[in-house]
């Protein structure tokens, strides 16, 4: 049987093992260490025979290489699992990124590396407007997106740290450019439960294409339909009043930026 290391596989591969593992001290002394192994012969063998199926087919190992990144990473999130069960330290899987995650951040933050060109009226509506705050040094990347996606970066921006007044920050207590509460890693890796970014411009990029991608899959912009950004998945831990505001605080300056003639598409 060939094992698939995708994140649904994996998790229907690993559950009767994990039931198994902390039901049974006798498997605890030994079967883990047995079931490692066999992982990564598992993994051993699906990389060769994808290797050997890109040769035969024509294909550079270029872009077989992608799919294996992505199985050493659902791999390596396995061995952690069952590392955290056996040391009974169950706070090791909260503190991880999820491979989506980090295969968004490496995409988001080496892709369209050409200079982009900013809207120079739009770059001085956004410093007018966030004059005094240290998201002012980060007007002209917001203004190389359009209306719609520079209107929840400023609007997002100034409800999650008013404007980069409220930051998380490294260990030398320098600033991670992260104004969002994004929580992906950036290239400073992740400190204070958020993404710490080499820069503004970074940052920037990060967010924007985040947001771009979460537009495009909502087919509009309305800061009511990108909840998401604040509650995750799902808004049952937070109350609706916050939830509200949220919207409420995020519309009052997408609203400044972006024309009121847009028509979206709500769902």
């Amino acid at each position: 049987m060939k094992v698939d290391f995708s994140s649904l596989y994996t998790e229907k591969y690993l559950l009767p093992f994990r039931l198994l593992y902390t039901k049974s001290s006798f498997v605890q002394k030994g079967a883990f260490f047995i079931f490692v192994f066999s992982l990564s012969v598992f993994f051993f063998v699906s990389r060769s025979e994808a290797e050997n199926r890109a040769y035969e087919g024509g294909l550079s190992i270029q872009t077989v290489s992608t799919k294996d990144q992505n199985e050493s990473c659902y791999w390596q999130e396995d061995v952690t699992q069952f590392l955290s069960l056996q040391s009974h330290k169950k706070n090791i899987l909260q503190t991880t990124i999820p491979c989506e995650m980090k295969i968004l951040d490496i995409a988001s933050l080496t892709s369209e590396k050409s200079v982009k060109v900013y809207d120079n009226e739009l770059e001085k509506q956004i410093s007018t407007l966030t004059d005094g705050y240290p998201i002012l040094d980060m007007t002209k990347t917001i203004a190389t997106y359009d209306r719609e996606i520079a209107g929840l970066i400023v609007g997002i921006a100034k409800k999650e740290s008013d404007w980069g007044k409220r930051v998380p920050v490294d260990g030398a207590g320098k600033d991670c450019f992260n104004y969002w509460g994004y929580k992906g890693a950036g290239t400073r890796g992740v400190e204070m439960g958020h993404g710490c970014f080499g820069s503004g411009e970074e940052a920037v990029q990060a967010v924007g294409n985040r947001l771009k991608q979460l537009v495009e899959k909502k087919q509009t912009s309305e800061p009511k339909n990108m909840i998401i950004w604040k509650c995750g998945s799902s808004c049952a831990g937070h109350s609706d009043e916050s939830v509200r505001k949220w919207i409420s605080d995020v519309a009052f300056y997408y609203n400044q930026i972006v024309p009121q003639s847009i028509t979206y598409l709500d769902k």
